[in-house]
């Protein structure tokens, strides 16, 4: 499964600078946005990050958990997992990303 870990403010503008070259995974800027202000705004704890799951999730919590790849730890979700729908932007037809 294809992820990208955000830990600090610095990988989000690398992130940022590199996203046009994504192509296919490029994130939307509403995405981007989103990203800065939960970092801005609130604290992840000392090995906390940001998840950015680049295919669709099937499986809920489980998928997850192994996109995040950070076994033995163990994860802590938040009450409520934001979703976010885009579109493809290669093909310019709506898909069900999330």
């Amino acid at each position: 499964m294809k992820t990208i870990k955000i830990y600090t403010k610095s990988q989000l503008i690398l992130l940022r600078n590199i996203n046009p070259f994504l192509r296919r995974y490029r994130l939307p800027k509403k995405v981007l946005k989103r990203i800065d202000y939960i970092l801005e705004e609130e604290h992840l704890g000392k090995q906390g990050f940001l998840l950015i799951l680049l295919a669709p999730v099937k499986d809920d919590i489980r998928e997850i958990e192994d996109g995040a790849n950070v076994y033995p730890l163990k994860l802590e979700f938040t009450a409520d997992l934001e979703c976010i729908k885009v579109r493809n932007i290669e093909s310019g037809k709506i898909k069900s990303k999330e």
